[in-house]
């Protein structure tokens, strides 16, 4: 079953269920066929769960029985996230934004097609700020300071990914 709820860490959770602070035993993510959540490595969904995805070209989904074809666990859901390639994205793009209480959003990626290589890079810093509200005295937030830095450098036959994600929440978080 996927539903839709928020946990206590303020993050879409798709499963929802109970007071656990992330039920993703049954998804898996993937980007550009690097898996980023397991149990070895935890749940990426708290880190890559509400990040900036300015970087992915195109995704895939997959719901099905439970499976070992893509993982070597079970996995009902499969997000697969494609990053963008040179060959159709090639050159440099700044974007920047603003919003209320203060939340502004800084990006730049850029891709290039050299002589034996490609490669694509894509950097931002995100401040999402949100309403602020006081409880005995203790004021609570859900504030948060995003930044993600995603590279590629690849060939005909392989392909080098680093993705370096890191969120500063409010204690309350």
């Amino acid at each position: 079953s996927i539903g839709y709820k928020e946990n206590r860490y303020n993050i879409v959770d798709p499963m929802g269920m109970g007071n656990m602070p992330f039920l993703s035993g049954s998804i898996r993510i993937f980007i550009d066929n690097q898996e980023v959540t397991s149990a070895l490595y935890g749940s990426g969904l708290v880190v890559l769960g509400d990040m900036d995805m300015s970087f992915v070209d195109h995704i895939e989904i997959y719901t099905l029985n439970p499976s070992f074809e893509f993982t070597s666990e079970p996995a009902l859901t499969i997000i697969k996230l494609y990053s963008k390639v040179a060959s159709r994205d090639e050159g440099g793009e700044v974007s920047i934004a603003g919003g209320s209480y203060g939340s502004n959003f800084y990006s730049l990626q850029y891709a290039d097609e050299l002589k034996n290589f490609s490669y694509f890079t894509y950097i931002s810093k995100d401040l999402d700020r949100k309403k602020r509200y006081s409880l005995d005295d203790q004021e609570l937030g859900r504030d948060a300071n995003r930044y993600n830095f995603f590279g590629s450098i690849y060939d005909d036959k392989q392909k080098f990914l680093i993705n370096i994600s890191q969120v500063r929440k409010d204690g309350f978080m």
